[in-house]
């Protein structure tokens, strides 16, 4: 409805001036401030919170809790409702359409909220009843906001409203304790003495303004001076409208800010001319090194010299203000430091989510998974099965093989299994349990892996006598550039930042491919080295394998290095001869610092004064002639080189000392979940999504991965969406004609990009918000990823339908799409889908004939191969026995599945365990116990097993097989037992040693009576190698 507020219409209040106005006006301990839309809401929270930190001298008010009320954000609404309602917080910020989003009322949130504190008393199926009405569910793996997982005597349950999920350990039926769950380590942390578990979805009844049934303040935030349309309910004495149009009558004097432009004179003029009238001037910065940079500019040498501020220099505050104001009547300005150079800090909504963790090659391993057994090959995962043999039960895994063959594989044996990696739909061979043809197809890969080996580390021989440049260390500018980043970096981003700045200092040329999915900041790093480069007077030539790329790399730099003494050019066919000249003889003269285009670089006419770095984008996608003119180019300059397509982590291990290599696989903070919906194909989702995503201003991905038909479809979507522009690509279309689309889409001629999966890696063009995929039952899992993960670059909320055609569906197609609907935000989950890309990357950096080799053998035996031979050719000792030694014992020695429910993590633990040192192996127990509770019997003996079995190893035993009451241990050929072991042997007395003859020779060793064999067996230990034991003390 329309609502007439004549009367009660306040103006003269700018969009920088109402947080402040706010506060001077609100006395009430319950307020609602409605706002434009979900940007302004969250614009009005950060500015209010900075506002608090005002000086004194401001009579700013004491802080008070201020929550938002967003609109695609349904649990945190539910949070800030409840706190609100409920006294937590004073004011809650919402925009009109939050106000109309259904809510539960107040008594049926309270009673759908669980309050919880150790001590608490629960029937754990009540406490599950709870979190069923809260609408939680449960999972076997916590992914997202919502999600409860149960392992034996402890739940991690992830509750709206906390950035990472709690950890409640039970005693019987009473909460013992509740802690804060790290989820890159799984460990738990703080103690808290209580936790909310807020309900995840709201009730589908009345809207906000019905729900309420006090009174309390309301204003209302207006763009515009119109009539305003307001939701019922919202109609009582307390709402006052706020517009920034001066009104007749009723209106403050509040201005927007000068602009500056980022002239710092201008800005030094006007501080000086407010100080001599008397004003009050505060500035605030996002961060310190914006802090500090603007109080570099703003210095005055005249006073600096005397260790003095200039005294027209206002306080320089950190807070989240995007919008300033003046006040001439009061003579206040407050000014941020995005208004002062133009450039506006990109909104950051925080998701509850944090980094992720890497995964071992057997996490996510489900039945009908394709496995690699070392002396067997190629078989099928049946799953694990609890096995009983002589009275002992113990878990194996199961693997099925050619002719419906069966392999029981026991866990101490696990090492010798690696998940099967090959490109995604592809169903390997399954080799036969005769190992001698097994045998043939891993000898003819090793002879090429010997070729490569040697290729490689002759190419890393000639690297590292190539002499380049000594950058010096980092300079006060680049700690501030770095400062400045809005972003947390990750661990691996952190640790790629130390490489390259260790690289650039060092007199060797920097030659290292940096590898991480879009959006994981890959550039960031890159900007850094470039800005590094260009400090030290040193020119750097960024190469981009098209148009596209390089606009989007050259206005990404221009951004983040607007404020710096730095020149960027872009090179591009689509510029004027005359303008491409001038940028020519800038380079030859040395005027332009960086210089970002395709490879129009590699041209004879491009002559660079001092080339200082060469930056490198997906290198793969370059011609034969380019990579050769590259190659020629990056001699005695440092290279990096960038790529999307990730490469897995044992291939960068098996690669380590050959190539430089830095995986960057951790998503960043900031990053909002992706809402992704799955279904048959539906007009009137399909236009109401495109037309949403175009009034709030953005464009559209639109997948239609039929080149012969796209036409057709483009012209039916025309009279579908007559108002909507739509520009048309594919793989098979000319150069030209496909930059010159894409170069429209980029610049905002164009509303949707009707495409093929030809738009999968590479762009970033942070206004498309919305991919619509039609036939999504056609692609794989990783290629969905990578069409999903061109949304969402930006920090608004994206959207993906995956539409499926119900003729062609099957089971398995759905549960791919299915699987990609529930990991919706950038976890541990999505990483899977990532497998497939692996080989992909790996093929790019190694070649077309590796890429058949790892088909062949699987990517993990493959890397294994390669890191032998490697290590082999560079002379390393190589380790006889890295697995340790099998054991076939009548032992209960597994994790039961009521302990550890999920499959996958019971064998990733299993595999941690046997790959772990005495050290590890103990963090493992404490880890485990920690998300699980106290171990039980069969897991205590196989984290004691695992810790002997170690002992073994350094002993040089190779197998242990129990024989009725007696232990046949077997020794590696290159073991040499002391002269006191042997004597140990042949003089023992009781029969409880006995020579098996053989080189080495082997042991029979006797248990007593009922004796446990573990028990047995570190009395062998300590028997044979007494005296080894003694001399090392």
């Amino acid at each position: 409805m329309t609502l007439d507020l004549t009367a009660k219409k306040l103006g003269g209040v700018t969009k920088g001036a109402f947080p402040w106005w706010f506060l001077q006006q609100s006395t009430s301990e319950k307020v609602l401030i409605v706002v434009p839309d979900d940007d302004d809401v969250l614009d009005t929270v950060d500015a209010l919170k900075s506002l608090f930190k005002l000086p004194q001298d401001w009579a700013a008010p004491a802080s008070f809790e201020v929550v938002p009320y967003l609109i695609h954000d349904e649990p945190l609404r539910q949070v800030s409702l409840y706190d609100w309602l409920f006294g937590k917080a004073k004011v809650l910020v919402s925009s009109i359409q939050g106000l109309t989003l259904p809510c539960d009322s107040p008594d049926v949130l309270k009673e759908r909220t669980f309050p919880i504190h150790p001590g608490q008393t629960f029937r754990r199926s009540e406490f599950e009843d709870r979190l069923a009405l809260a609408n939680y569910s449960r999972a076997e793996y916590l992914e997202v906001v919502g999600e409860y997982v149960i392992r034996g005597d402890v739940i991690d349950i992830w509750s709206p409203g906390e950035a990472v999920p709690y950890r409640i350990t039970w005693n019987l039926d009473t909460i013992e304790a509740i802690r804060l769950v790290n989820l890159t380590t799984q460990r738990s942390e703080s103690y808290r003495t209580e936790a909310i578990l807020y309900p995840v979805e709201s009730g589908k009844d009345k809207n906000l303004t019905l729900t309420l049934k006090e009174e309390y303040d309301c204003f209302v935030f207006s763009k515009g001076n119109d009539d305003f349309v307001l939701p019922e309910g919202l109609i009582q004495s307390k709402t006052t409208l706020v517009v920034p149009q001066s009104l007749s009558e009723n209106h403050e004097q509040y201005q927007p800010p000068p602009i500056f432009g980022g002239h710092i004179e201008a800005v030094r003029n006007q501080l000086v001319q407010w100080h001599e009238e008397d004003w009050r001037v505060v500035i605030y910065c996002h961060n310190e090194g914006e802090r500090d940079r603007l109080e570099e500019l703003l210095d005055d040498p005249l006073f600096a010299a005397k260790g003095q501020r200039a005294p027209w220099c206002p306080p320089l505050l950190i807070g989240d203000l995007e919008h300033g104001f003046l006040n001439p009547t009061y003579r206040q300005a407050v000014l941020a430091n995005s208004e002062i150079f133009g450039r506006y800090r990109k909104r950051i909504q925080l998701p509850k989510f944090q980094e992720g963790q890497g995964l071992s090659s057997l996490v996510d391993l489900k039945p009908q998974d394709f496995l690699v057994h070392e002396k067997h090959g190629i078989g099928r995962f049946l799953g694990l099965r609890s096995l009983e043999v002589g009275k002992v039960t113990s878990e194996f895994l199961a693997l099925e093989y050619k002719g419906g063959d069966k392999l029981y594989v026991p866990i101490f044996e696990l090492q010798q299994v690696q998940k099967y990696l090959g490109s995604e739909g592809r169903r390997p061979p399954l080799s036969s349990l005769d190992s001698a043809k097994w045998e043939r197809v891993k000898a003819k890969v090793k002879e090429d892996v010997a070729k490569l080996a040697a290729d490689l580390l002759k190419k890393a021989a000639k690297r590292q006598i190539r002499q380049g440049y000594a950058f010096p260390p980092q300079t006060h500018m680049e700690e501030e550039f770095g400062e400045s980043f809005l972003y947390k970096l990750t661990q691996d981003q952190t640790k790629t930042l130390e490489e390259v700045e260790r690289d650039m200092t060092s007199i060797k040329a920097m030659d290292r491919l940096i590898c991480g999915d879009v959006g994981y900041g890959k550039t960031e790093i890159a900007m850094r080295a470039a800005l590094k480069t260009a400090l030290a007077g040193k020119q750097v030539c960024f190469l981009c394998p098209t148009t596209i790329l390089a606009e989007q790399h050259y206005r990404n730099f221009c951004e983040r290095l607007v404020d710096y003494p730095v020149t960027i050019r872009l090179l591009s066919r689509f510029q004027e001869k005359s303008e491409q000249k001038k940028i020519l003889e800038g380079l030859n003269s040395g005027g332009v610092d960086i210089i970002i285009g395709t490879h129009r670089l590699l041209s004879k006419d491009i002559h660079l004064k001092d080339l200082g770095l060469l930056i490198i984008d997906e290198e793969h996608r370059f011609g034969v002639k380019q990579k050769n003119q590259i190659f020629s180019l990056r001699e005695n300059v440092d290279v990096l080189s960038l790529t999307a397509t990730p490469i897995p982590r044992t291939l960068a291990s098996a690669m380590g000392g050959i190539k430089d290599l830095s995986i960057i696989e951790t998503p960043p903070e900031g990053r909002l979940p992706i809402g992704t919906h799955v279904g048959l194909f539906n007009n009137d989702i399909m236009a109401r999504a495109v037309q949403e995503e175009l009034d709030r201003g953005g464009q559209v991905f639109y997948v239609h991965n039929r080149v012969k038909t796209l036409l057709s479809r483009k012209e039916w979507l025309e009279s579908v969406l007559p108002t909507i522009r739509i520009a048309m690509v594919h793989g098979q279309m000319k150069e030209a004609s496909l930059e010159k689309a894409m170069y429209d889409f980029l610049h905002r001629k164009v509303d949707m990009l009707l495409a093929t999966t030809i738009i999968e890696s590479g762009l970033d063009i942070p206004s498309v918000n919305t991919l619509i995929v039609e036939e999504a039952e056609e692609m794989g899992l990783a290629q969905l990823y990578q069409l999903r993960g061109r949304v969402g670059r930006s920090t608004r909320k994206a959207y993906c339908y995956l539409f499926y055609s119900a003729k062609n569906i099957t089971s398995e197609a759905k549960k791919r799409l299915e699987a990609l609907r529930e990991f919706t935000a950038l976890g541990s989950g999505l990483r899977l889908a990532m497998r497939d890309m692996e080989i992909r990357g790996a093929g790019n950096m190694l070649g077309p004939q590796q890429h058949g080799n790892m088909a062949a053998v699987g990517l993990e035996t493959y890397s294994h191969l390669l890191n032998d031979e490697v290590r082999r050719l560079k002379g390393e000792a190589e380790d006889e026995d890295p697995q340790g030694p099998s054991m076939e014992l009548s032992l209960s020695a597994y994790l039961p599945d009521d302990y550890l429910p999920a499959e996958s993590e019971r064998i990733q633990m299993y595999k941690r365990v046997l790959n772990a040192s005495q050290d590890e192996l103990a963090k493992l127990k404490e880890e485990l116990i920690d998300r699980c509770g106290p171990l039980p019997r069969p897991a205590k003996t196989f984290f004691d097993a695992a810790a002997l079995r170690l002992t073994l190893k350094t002993k040089g035993v190779s197998e242990v097989h129990q024989q009725d009451d007696a232990l046949l241990i077997a020794f590696r050929p290159s073991v040499q037992l002391s002269e006191e072991s042997y004597q140990v042997i042949i003089g023992e007395k009781e029969n409880v040693l006995s020579l098996i003859p053989g080189n080495p020779p082997g042991v029979r060793f006797f248990l007593h009576e009922d004796e446990n064999v573990l028990d047995g067996l570190g009395r062998f230990v300590r028997l044979v190698f007494k005296s080894e034991s003694d001399k090392s003390k």
